[in-house]
């Protein structure tokens, strides 16, 4: 990396309409942090927000890409298809803890069986004899 390259951190911000009740639009923005590398040259206001628009252009064809690849329509399919992912992820995270508690289960039997193990060679050698070969 060159000497004069620096790197810093862009928020990006999305712009979301919305009508209220008394024809006024309410907006609403929803800022994204994204690590960019850039030249002292290119740390121009106008550069970033020319960047900033293009990085929302590529994120919302990537979306768009997605939905088509997936086939998901309208959405109804995609809240049927976050709820599906949901219960997934729900069932996961569920088998992941049974497992994780399974886990602690079995490490404390082993150190019980350890500590045991210690005592009873600490009763029959209490000197710290050394094993017959």
């Amino acid at each position: 990396m060159r000497k004069d390259t620096h790197s810093f951190i862009v928020t990006v911000g999305i712009l979301f309409h919305s009508p209220s009740h008394d024809d006024n639009e309410q907006h609403s923005m929803q800022f994204q942090q994204i690590h960019h590398p850039l030249h002292r040259s290119e740390l121009s206001l106008s550069y970033l927000h020319h960047w900033a628009k293009v990085h929302n252009i590529k994120q919302i064809s990537q979306t768009l890409i997605y939905l088509r690849d997936h086939d998901i329509r309208d959405m109804d399919e995609l809240a049927k298809r976050a709820g599906e992912s949901s219960a997934k992820f729900t069932e996961l995270s569920q088998m992941i803890k049974d497992a994780e508690k399974r886990l602690a289960e079995l490490l404390q039997k082993k150190k019980d069986a350890y500590a045991e193990y210690r005592s009873i060679k600490e009763e029959s050698c209490p000197l710290n004899c050394a094993p017959v070969l």
